[in-house]
């Protein structure tokens, strides 16, 4: 079954959620974090996209984004695969790095205070 596609338009805010692959820690070593941060930095340049808040956990990270005009399906695929790359080399394994494809929910500006939270 193919997948809805998303709404691009300005100013929109999504909820975007990627969670690893079982109990995969992806997150377990600084040098992970800080390649996170700074790919997470190229990305929302590149695709013009604004990062309100973020948070990661072991297993997963979860970010606001709010978008330009660009497609979150784009960003959020280049991301995912240059950061699944990076998680393998340093954790010496090959393979699938997130359970499934990121989720994401456009979030209504009066909740945006409720999710930062």
């Amino acid at each position: 079954m193919a997948t809805k596609p998303r709404i691009v338009a300005p100013g929109v805010i999504y909820h975007v959620c990627s969670k690893g692959l079982h109990s995969h820690q992806m997150f377990k070593k600084d040098e992970i974090k800080s390649f996170f941060l700074k790919q997470l930095d190229k990305t929302l340049k590149k695709y013009d996209f604004t990062c309100l808040a973020f948070s990661i956990s072991s297993n997963q990270y979860q970010l606001v984004l709010q978008s330009d005009q660009k497609s979150i399906s784009l960003a959020m695929q280049h991301f995912n695969s240059i950061f699944a790359k990076k998680v393998n080399k340093i954790l010496g394994r090959e393979g699938t790095v997130f359970s499934s494809r990121f989720s994401s929910v456009i979030v209504e500006e009066e909740r945006l205070k409720e999710l930062i939270k």
